[in-house]
């Protein structure tokens, strides 16, 4: 007993210093951090590095002989946090990676303040607190890149250019800052104070500071990666850091050409499906004519923003009238549906979802883009809500908000490979569930797993065979239906965030063996809930964290069934 408590006391430890040394995602999950930024200094950087080398040395002290079941699970999710947060850190691309998504600067600490809550004395005063450190912050954003610029790490142009242009938008509408959204709590004597206070801040202090960062950007600029290098692999040491990427984004130690591979492989497969359904619904012979079709669809779509999202509402009102088939109880919730936030919507960002936060105050929430609305408003509008809501992300985090025994490290962080292999999963299971209201929704399923597809040849083209953006954008146009602005701002998020997109598909296709092994070992046994269940229960695990659970699952019931 006294050896496993100290396997949940070095959790602990770890979940505390993650959180302390990103307070925004602190924020974002609801666990304070309001009153602090990161500190992005190479001294912090270093003394971060150290204190994850720390941690995994004392992970190697432990018999692991000794331990029970769950703190060996809990001891092993402690050493994968750790090699992939050492894997972030070695692969240096937040160093140098410029960005219009929420990855860093200033789109990331507008994103963290549309979604900190401000509700009583307190949280208003750490929310002031963070604004007052702002600019600290986005100078050492700017001289982070300043510094790795020096060492030959640059930036791709086309994308430094994009966040030139996000930043003048933001700054020449002040009447929509969303650091200026919150209002203080109702009845406060200090609420006036406090206003007055926090608009000179933004306007005084912050506001300058985003130009600065942008004036660096435009230093820059000239002597950035033309789109013709924008992989990795044209950085100094980039097929390392691309290894790095690859375990991060799948928990794997993958090799890029069978990643590439496989992505190739899938595509075909997916692709004679919806060839198949395409003929059924459409009376086309091809997937290419099917997906020029949904393409032009959407692009003469007059449905507006708001509709389309009131429409995504209803799919995932429905999904939630079947959860109790595919799930156990604790239920979720019906889902938030919002719009997100402008600055983001203008660049074309697809739906996502946060969830809900651990103190209650902010439910789990479907951000739509109802500014352009594009695929997810039209041929894949119930694909995306099935996978951003319910049965998908909703239904995953929700579940664990609910699970206050579990360890913080498994609930509160997200690994990509479970999460988005879940939520790709979702799709399938909605179907499974006869969830798609009509054969065009049931392409857009379909064509969301060929874009899945994509991203792992598209990624490993980029970053490990020197693709140019050109190349992946024309690849990716030829194999899905997605609208051209939507294909142009995903290649920029795979060339920005390397190896994240390879976890879709990687996570799915191990979910799908795992549940058809457990099916074909169980037989008349097998319950598809208690499957979701091993699948969701145990936290957000690494791949090969899952494998064990899942096996455990399936032995412990076979036991049980004589």
């Amino acid at each position: 007993m006294e050896v496993a408590a100290s396997v949940g006391e070095l959790a602990e430890e770890l979940t505390g210093e993650l959180l302390r040394d990103d307070p925004f995602r602190a924020s974002m999950l609801g666990l304070g951090g309001h009153g602090d930024v990161p500190d992005l200094s190479p001294q912090a950087r270093q003394a971060w590095r150290d204190q994850l080398v720390g941690f995994v040395v004392r992970c190697g002290q432990y018999d692991t002989d000794t331990l029970d079941t769950g703190s060996a699970l809990l001891l092993e999710s402690v050493r994968d946090r750790v090699a992939r947060e050492l894997a972030g850190e070695d692969s240096r691309v937040d160093e140098f990676s410029v960005t219009p998504l929420f990855l860093n600067g200033p789109s990331l600490m507008l994103l963290t303040a549309s979604r900190t809550r401000v509700h009583d004395p307190d949280s208003a005063a750490a929310y002031l607190a963070r604004c007052r450190q702002l600019p600290g912050y986005l100078d050492q954003c700017a001289a982070r890149i300043r510094d790795a610029a020096r060492e030959g790490l640059l930036p791709v142009a086309p994308l430094v250019s994009d966040t030139i242009g996000q930043i003048t938008e933001h700054l020449s509408h002040p009447e929509r800052d969303p650091m200026l959204e919150h209002r203080p709590p109702e009845g406060w004597p200090g609420g006036t104070a406090w206003r007055d206070d926090l608009e000179r801040v933004v306007r005084d202090e912050i506001r300058p500071a985003i130009e600065r960062y942008s004036r660096t950007l435009s230093e820059l600029l000239p002597q950035a990666r033309p789109g013709e290098r924008a992989g990795l692999v044209h950085v100094p040491g980039g097929t390392a850091f691309y290894a790095c990427c690859v375990r991060n984004g799948t928990t794997l130690p993958l090799d890029p050409d069978d990643l590439h591979r496989l992505g190739l492989a899938v595509l075909a497969e997916t692709e004679e499906r919806i060839a198949e359904l395409g003929g059924e619904v459409f009376g086309l012979s091809s997937a290419a004519e099917v997906m020029a079709r949904l393409r032009h669809d959407a692009a003469q779509s007059t449905t507006p923003g708001e509709e389309a999202m009131a429409q995504a509402g209803t799919a995932i009102a429905r999904a939630l009238e079947r959860c109790g088939d595919m799930f156990h109880t604790p239920l979720p919730s019906l889902c938030a549906v919002e719009p997100m936030p402008p600055h983001l919507a203008d660049i074309n960002t697809p739906p996502f979802y946060t969830p809900p936060s651990r103190d209650g105050v902010r439910p789990g929430t479907y951000h739509f883009n109802s500014r352009k609305p594009g695929q997810a408003g039209t041929w894949a509008l119930e694909a995306t809500a099935f996978h951003e809501a319910l049965p998908g992300h909703h239904a995953q985090f929700s579940r664990l908000a609910l699970m206050p025994d579990l360890p913080l490290l498994l609930t509160a962080f997200s690994i990509v490979p479970h999460s988005e292999g879940w939520g790709l999963y979702a799709e399938r299971l909605a179907d499974e569930f006869g969830l798609y209201s009509d054969g065009v929704q049931r392409l857009g399923m379909l064509s969301y797993t060929a874009w899945r597809s994509v991203r792992l040849v598209v990624d490993s083209g980029l970053h490990a065979r020197g693709w140019s953006r050109q190349r992946a954008r024309e690849f990716a146009l030829a194999h899905s239906p997605m609208p051209e602005a939507i294909v142009n701002a995903e290649i920029d998020r795979y060339i920005a965030m390397p190896g994240q997109a390879l976890g879709y598909l990687v996570g799915q296709r191990e979910i799908l063996r795992l549940r058809d092994e457990a099916q074909t070992r169980l037989g008349p046994a097998y319950d598809l809930r208690d499957f979701h269940s091993a699948v969701l229960d145990h936290g957000s695990l690494p791949l090969s964290l899952l494998r064990r659970v899942v096996e455990s699952w399936v032995t412990s019931t076979m036991v049980g069934a004589g």
